[in-house]
């Protein structure tokens, strides 16, 4: 329902979609099967947004508004208005590995509307806890 979008072609093309109206049965598929390539897309998802595609941009904006209403939800609810900093520390590949700025940058500006207080952001470079106790 949105704009046309440059994600279009490297999406189908990655995904093996021969046409628009295989995209969906394809995504639902591999979520079942759990074999989307994630990472694969995002990279798609922030290159076309660092070329100023509108819809892309879009995306991201979402994101970046949702990902700050969680947390900031979650510093009001804890009450933190009574620090003059937080420390928010930001964990996954969306954080770590991203290619592209502008996730963060829009997770900042919409932080900054919504939190009790100032935020330090650190981003976590080694897994919280070891490899063995995963899933356990």
């Amino acid at each position: 329902m949105g704009t046309d979008t440059a994600m279009t072609k490297p999406v189908m093309d990655l995904l093996n979609v021969s046409h628009r109206s295989k995209f969906i049965e394809v995504m639902v598929e591999g979520t079942v099967k759990r074999n989307i390539p994630n990472k694969e897309l995002m990279q798609i998802l922030f290159s076309t947004a660092d070329q100023g595609d509108t819809s892309a941009i879009n995306i991201i904006d979402q994101t970046a508004e949702q990902l700050a209403r969680s947390s900031a939800g979650c510093m009001n609810n804890l009450d933190f208005s009574q620090e003059a900093v937080a420390d928010i520390v930001l964990a996954g590949s969306v954080w770590i590995k991203a290619e592209s700025p502008l996730l963060f940058e829009k997770y900042q500006q919409y932080m900054s509307r919504w939190a009790p207080c100032d935020c330090r952001y650190i981003f976590l470079q080694v897994p919280p806890l070891p490899e063995p106790y995963y899933g356990h």
